[in-house]
């Protein structure tokens, strides 16, 4: 990121805390799915525990559509918000970076999904690896990308970052099913 300029990091940061605040949503529907199929794991209501993770999993997908298209379409005026008054130079590349972003927060939000069904029945370590993982390949994305295509790189490997703990998680939970 240093290697983009002073305009780049102030754009980063910006965008970020934008996403922080829209990942928000996500996590609190992960720290939720978590307790419900706890409570119902620990008592024995495997049905429930099904009905909640398919619940939790739809009301997920929905938020992440909707979030990914209120950050593509208000990421102009929400980028200027958060921007220092007069910081033109960093606008274009917040809203380059949001707008890439925005386009895998469907995959962020599933992910969330996933936290929460295997936070529930106690396999914490499973979210954990997929987040080494997703930083892992984020950093290294972020870093061929970056110099090439500025903001919307570190976009682009954050979205496959993503992808990527998505299908392992989807991978573990099916043999996590056959296991159990």
């Amino acid at each position: 990121m240093n290697s983009l300029g002073t305009a780049s990091i102030n754009a980063y940061t910006a965008a970020t805390r934008i996403e922080g605040f829209a990942n928000s949503f996500g996590d609190s529907g992960s720290a939720a799915e978590s307790i419900y199929i706890g409570q119902n794991a620990g008592a024995g209501t495997y049905k429930q525990v099904k009905a909640g993770t398919e619940t939790a999993f739809r009301m997920l997908a929905i938020f992440g559509v909707v979030i990914a298209a209120l950050l593509f379409a208000c990421a102009d005026p929400l980028c200027s918000w958060v921007l220092p008054r007069g910081d033109e130079e960093s606008l274009a590349p917040a809203v380059s970076y949001l707008r890439t972003v925005s386009l895998f927060y469907p995959l962020c939000f599933i992910g969330c999904a996933n936290v929460g069904y295997f936070q529930g029945i106690g396999r914490i370590h499973i979210p954990a690896v997929c987040s080494a993982l997703h930083l892992t390949l984020r950093v290294i994305v972020s870093w061929q990308l970056a110099g090439r295509t500025g903001l919307a790189g570190v976009g682009i490997a954050t979205g496959l970052g993503w992808f990527l703990a998505v299908a392992l998680h989807q991978c573990t939970k099916k043999a996590v099913k056959d296991i159990g």
